[in-house]
């Protein structure tokens, strides 16, 4: 029985350890990149799997404010991690990825003056990074106010990008890789001297283990970077 016990205790010893969870919470307009994107991310001598959650910036902002279980957050505005002082990591702070405007609509869409003066129009609210960028540029080219009685507000760009397919509304304010995932027939336009967002990744420091910097690090590689690309998402800066 000794020799018994004295094997198992060597077995467990040798036993790979358990795999770790690393929790993310991740901007909206991540969702079609991250949710098969994940399974790519694979580090030696690191078992882990991956907790995905998605909603708007300034929600998951909120959530590691109060405490909540996230190891990772991935932000479509760099403010919001920045409002967040010592409750994330700064050394981990990184740009990624980036994304510009789009407007979708009917065939021949081809601007905000292409859109007739009796159509619907579906936008993220304001606390929402696309909404945000949108209602800044609408404000500097002077459309806000004519457009502002036609817009439908959704609590997130995908929301926004889903009152479209469903036809609720003519046309939607989104992300350009928004607009490669409408399954409704349209047309796109992307304002040429729009804003460019960046999204922003950094290390809760509540939660700092290396799984959760190794996981940021991750979004920097070439196969990560592949991938977002084929979707529309753009480089970082360099």
């Amino acid at each position: 029985m000794k020799r018994f016990l004295l094997a198992l205790a060597a077995l467990a010893a040798c036993s790979p350890p358990a795999p770790r969870t690393v929790r993310v919470g991740a901007a909206s307009s991540l969702r079609d990149l991250l949710t098969p994107g994940v399974a790519g991310f694979l580090v030696q001598e690191m078992p882990m799997s991956v907790s995905l959650s998605f909603d708007a910036s300034s929600t998951l902002s909120r959530q590691v404010e109060a405490g909540g279980a996230l190891d990772v957050v991935l932000s479509a505005d760099g403010a919001c991690i920045d409002r967040l002082g010592n409750k994330v990591v700064r050394s981990t702070r990184r740009v990624f990825l980036t994304n510009r405007l789009a407007l979708i609509g009917p065939e021949g869409t081809s601007g905000l003056e292409s859109v007739p003066a009796n159509a619907k129009i579906s936008i993220a609210g304001p606390e929402v990074p696309a909404g945000k960028a949108w209602r800044k540029y609408l404000g500097g080219t002077g459309r806000l106010a004519a457009l502002e009685g036609r817009l439908a507000t959704a609590d997130s760009v995908r929301g926004a990008l889903a009152l479209f397919d469903s036809k609720a509304v003519d046309y939607a304010l989104v992300y350009a890789t928004d607009a490669q995932e409408a399954r409704r027939a349209h047309a796109a336009w992307a304002p040429p001297d729009g804003p460019v967002t960046e999204y922003v990744a950094a290390v809760v420091a509540a939660h700092d283990t290396a799984w959760s910097r190794a996981f940021v690090e991750w979004l920097g590689s070439a196969g990560f970077q592949a991938e977002a690309r084929k979707l529309g998402f753009g480089a970082p800066p360099k």
